[in-house]
This record gives C-alpha cells, sequence and structure tokens, in this order.
C-alpha cells in the first residue's frame, strides 16, 4: 500500500508505514516558478501599508473597493513569460533571470474613470529545496484627466509570499 503526502511544493511517495525513508529525501525541489505551465499556489498578505485617509479600488481582502484578492491563485509560466491569477484578476510580466516583475492595470468609475497601476516585484529563491517567493505589491492610482494628480497620494504596497499547493 502506498500514500502520498504533499508538501508545500512537491509530492513525497511513502511505502507501508514501515518504511521510514521518502523517495526524494532531500527535499522538494519543483517550485512553480521554476516550470512552464499554470500551477495553483497560496497566498499570504502581510506587513500591509496604506494611506490613512484614502480608500482602494483594487487590493488584498476586504480593502478593494471593486478588485479583492484572496489567498488562492493559479502561477504560470512559459518561457520568461509570467503570470498570477487571483480570481478573475491577472498579473502579467517577465522572469529575467532571478528577477519576477508583475504588473496590472485597470479602471475604475467614481466621478470619471481611475487608473489604477499594481506591481508585484521579487527576487527568485535560488535552486534547491523550494522555499515560498516572496514579492512586493504596490498600487498606485489616477484620478480623471483634469480632476487631480497622477498618481495621487493614495497608495497602498504589502509583502505577498507566494507557496505552491
Amino acid at each position: 500500500m502506498y500514500a502520498l503526502l504533499l508538501s508545500s511544493c512537491e509530492a513525497y511517495a511513502y511505502a507501508a508505514p514501515t518504511a521510514t525513508r521518502p523517495v526524494n529525501p532531500s527535499g522538494p525541489t519543483r517550485c512553480p516558478w521554476r516550470l512552464d505551465g499554470e500551477h495553483p499556489v497560496g497566498l499570504t498578505w502581510t506587513q500591509i501599508q496604506r494611506a490613512p485617509t484614502c480608500w482602494f479600488f483594487a487590493g488584498p481582502g476586504d480593502i478593494g473597493r471593486d478588485d479583492r484578492y484572496g489567498n488562492v491563485g493559479v502561477l504560470g509560466r512559459q518561457g520568461d513569460r509570467a503570470w498570477l491569477d487571483i480570481g478573475a484578476y491577472r498579473f502579467e510580466g517577465r522572469i529575467e533571470r532571478d528577477f519576477i516583475t508583475l504588473s496590472r492595470t485597470s479602471v475604475h468609475d467614481y466621478e470619471g474613470e481611475w487608473r489604477v497601476d499594481e506591481t508585484l516585484t521579487g527576487r527568485i529563491p535560488p535552486r534547491g529545496p523550494c522555499r515560498p517567493l516572496s514579492v512586493r505589491y504596490t498600487y498606485t492610482e489616477c484620478a480623471p484627466p483634469g480632476q487631480g494628480d497622477c498618481p495621487n497620494h493614495c497608495r497602498l504596497s504589502a509583502t505577498l509570499r507566494v507557496a505552491s499547493r
């Protein structure tokens, strides 16, 4: 009889309960940001910093008025092209050497059309056992033409931890 246990980055197969050694004793090495294709990931938002007098069109959890980012997603990669889908929202960009940069632009209505620019940037963990990817999330918004600054003072940032599921 065999059982399958899933770690945060790779499956391990164990023999019958009497076996004591996993098939891959050195730990998981296959992380979604290293592999072509689409892979489910878990998302953890931390260190959220926001302008105190502002509300936001998009953001983690209930911070976003229109676009709310949850705790699960799909990370995709094809060569150096990469994307992260969080529900219906897609961040797109590139992986170059050991850096990842993804961005998203959206338009929201509030007494005119507001443009929101969001980015995710970070360093890919070194090869070896799979460790979570940590990226910096930033949000800026632009008031409708003639109604304010671009970008304005309403800014949002956070750390996003991306881990294989």
